[in-house]
């Protein structure tokens, strides 16, 4: 077994390898000891598993079961072990999925476009094809009336002397010159043999075994290509600095989830593509929703349509049903409130010159302006725009012509039509009365998270593209080699033509030098010899590969490869060493565990509330960098926080039904005790604000909590205990 996944991993390692360089660079810091705290991305120590966990504390569950499945891990290995490894690995899958989705469909594509032989409509290497009868001769090749009937080329049967009169019906000489024993075949295209036996010359261009070639030279850089450019993208980097790794995880698994569609033209395995979907599963709901995003086109757009799209798109729908479960179940059992405003304050916005359009264009416009990575913007950006055009036209002219992703094409334009609701009035509209009408639709709101299939056709083109550079470079390169080049014998001066010097010197004139030119030399050739070759070079005119131009046309195209390559890395400099220092690992304070273990060891009933009244935070033990609270992670037991969210000017009602109800107390600037304490609350936790560091006898009537008991007061943390209520 461990043999069989080794060697259907081996095509997958230089991605891989690659993904793994890339996230290296990417996170940079973020890989010392700690853990990473980036507005959304919140990993604790010990993480416990409560009802938050499972989706039934109220609100949408937007972190299930991605936190339930980290606090599992984390019973095996330290949880920011368990951070690295899942932002290493989302750079790992997604530049290894962009590739092998590229690589392997153009390996289907080729070998689907070479299995039928022209004549035959058989496989090359049939064995029936090698007693059918030929299109020449009407024999079988072993067909004894086929060893003597005369050949097109030579005129002669191939058992005959060398010598006889039989005039070639091409050549238009006599059979018997010893040239023609040397002489290649001109239609056949086969290689040319000396008498040694050896190889002359490549196969003709256009066939079979030149083209595996030319897919060959391309056959790492161009998959690197799309590879990296998945990976590495003002959408990932966008994401990342906005801690959203859970729908980063469902991102990184989206070409394999596409591959695993598109590869599979009939029946698709149910229990394959539930192993591609696994990434968005542990995503949860919005990396779910990009992969049925890209799956279900992909599902309907096959060679067979009819009934068999519509199988597979059942099997598609089923195994995303049966995966989505696990947050589906409490979505419908916990009332889910959403606010339309979040509409305008989630609508996508530009971050370049270019547009909001442009921006989504470029996989950039997310709705937080503070997400963008340093040196992003601007006409800096430019050159990722040059990039993503260079990635389109790459998708139209190879990518979609090849059929290499059937339906990506859909799933790009739907996605880009999502991410574009926001930025008109008629369509914001719609919307809020849509997520008025179902809180479902709240999911549309950040519409920027549906570029996903756009990054993966825009990596596709973009490999495509540089796959069919290096493939016409590769041919052009050996169209530059003599098709049929003659070895000519040094004792034939007597068939020499008259006018043979000046032809060849015509020739000559127009044609750079070649290795042909000593065979040449060493003896003359009659009339016939010099237009065959003249009419093979106007041949190679006209199809624009003219002779000698081998270092000309690789060269070039191997430089744009490289450069290509690394174009991604080099135009978006502020996603790397953990985007401009902005992601760094950092300790948690000790006072902070102190206090979670106090309220752990309490065997009184209660819930727990988090002041000061705001979502996010900026510890100056974090950098200053924001970061949602981390405090509903830390704690099993129930905790009320203001999940409200403020984004500019615009205000974001908050969802759980306990902020809403205790909301206006909390903001009204009268004591809390009494009130906190008929809604079940037991601790008080302070973690910012002008309180930390204060101590006396004042403290509590300066949070608003008369009689409640100071337990623990340091620069980091107050947390108070509320009295018992009487009776």
């Amino acid at each position: 077994m461990w043999r069989r996944l080794a060697r259907r991993a081996r095509p997958h390692a230089w991605p891989a390898a690659a993904g793994l360089a890339l996230g290296l660079l990417a996170l940079g810091p973020a890989l010392a000891r700690g853990f990473v705290l980036s507005y959304d991305m919140v990993f604790v120590p010990n993480p416990p598993i409560g009802s938050a966990e499972l989706g039934l504390a109220g609100g949408p569950p937007r972190a299930v079961p991605s936190d339930l499945v980290v606090a599992l891990a984390a019973r095996i290995i330290p949880a920011e072990f368990v951070q690295k490894m899942i932002l290493l690995g989302i750079f790992v899958v997604a530049c290894s999925g962009a590739a092998a989705l590229l690589a392997g469909r153009q390996a289907s594509n080729a070998a689907h476009q070479e299995r039928p032989t022209p004549v035959t409509g058989r496989p090359s290497g049939n064995a029936a094809d090698q007693e059918r009868p030929t299109p020449i001769t009407g024999h079988p090749p072993g067909n004894a009336a086929h060893q003597e009937r005369p050949t097109l080329v030579t005129g002669r049967a191939p058992g005959d002397a060398p010598g006889r009169d039989r005039h070639a019906l091409i050549s238009g000489r006599p059979p018997g010159n010893a040239a023609d024993q040397e002489r290649p075949a001109l239609i056949t295209g086969h290689p040319a043999r000396d008498a040694a036996g050896q190889d002359q010359h490549a196969p003709l261009a256009g066939s079979p075994a030149r083209d595996a070639a030319s897919r060959n030279r391309s056959g790492l850089i161009a998959p690197l290509v799309a590879g990296v450019c998945y990976a590495w993208n003002p959408f990932v980097a966008e994401r990342l600095i906005m801690g959203q790794w859970a729908l980063l995880l469902g991102y990184a698994g989206l070409p394999w989830v596409v591959r695993e569609v598109c590869q599979n033209q009939g029946r698709i395995p149910a229990r394959r593509l539930g192993g591609a979907l696994i990434p968005a599963a542990v995503g949860g709901f919005a990396a779910m929703s990009i992969s049925a995003l890209a799956a279900v086109p992909a599902a309907l757009c096959g060679r067979r349509p009819g009934r068999a799209s519509g199988r597979r798109l059942v099997t598609v729908l089923s195994v995303i049903l049966v995966l989505s479960l696990v947050w589906l179940i409490p979505s419908f059992v916990v009332p889910v409130h959403a606010d339309p405003n979040g509409v305008d304050a989630f609508a996508a916005r530009s971050d370049t010159p270019f547009g909001a359009i442009g921006s989504l264009l470029m996989l950039g416009g997310i709705w937080n302006a503070e997400a963008v990575p340093a040196g992003y913007g601007g006409w800096a950006s430019a050159g990722w725009l040059v990039v993503v055009l260079l990635a389109c036209v790459g998708y139209l002219a190879a990518a979609r012509r090849q059929r290499i992703c059937p339906g990506l094409g859909i799933a790009a334009v739907g996605g880009a039509c999502l991410a574009a609701l926001g930025l008109w009035a008629p369509t914001r509209a719609a919307l809020s009365a849509a997520i008025s009408f179902w809180p479902g639709f709240a999911i549309l709101r950040d519409g920027q998270q549906f570029l996903a299939p756009l990054a993966l056709a825009e990596a596709v083109g973009l490999g495509a593209g540089i796959s069919w550079l290096l493939s016409t470079a590769g041919q052009a390169v050996s169209a530059g080699r003599p098709i049929a080049a003659p070895v000519r014998p040094a004792n034939l001066v007597t068939a020499q033509a008259p006018d043979h010097a000046a032809t060849l010197a015509t020739i000559r004139a127009t044609e750079p030098a070649t290795d042909r030119d000593a065979d040449w030399a060493a003896g003359p050739a009659t009339d016939q010899d010099a237009r065959t070759r003249a009419a093979d070079r106007a041949a190679r005119q006209r199809a624009g590969r003219p002779a000698g131009t081998r270092a000309a046309a690789a060269g070039p195209a191997a430089v744009i490869g490289v450069l290509i390559l690394l174009a991604p890395v080099l135009l978006l400099p502020g996603l790397a060493w953990g985007a401009a220092g902005r992601l760094r690992a950092v300790p948690y304070p000790a006072d902070w565990l102190r206090a979670r273990q106090i309220i752990e060891q309490d065997r009184r009933p209660g819930s727990v509330l988090l002041l000061p009244w705001a979502q996010y935070r900026r510890y100056p033990w974090n950098n200053g960098e924001a970061v949602f609270d981390p405090w509903p992670r830390l704690l099993a037991t129930t905790m009320i926080w203001n999940d409200a969210l403020q984004v500019g000017s615009i205000a974001v009602a908050p969802e759980s039904p306990e902020a809403r109800k205790l909301g206006p107390l909390i903001t009204s600037g009268r004591p809390m005790t009494d009130a906190l304490r008929s809604a079940g609350v037991r601790y008080v936790v302070v973690d910012a604000g002008p309180l930390l560091g204060q101590h006396g006898p004042r403290l509590t009537s300066q949070a608003g909590l008369p009689g409640a008991q100071v337990v623990l007061a340091s620069s980091d943390l107050i947390l108070f205990r509320l009295p018992r209520r009487s009776g």
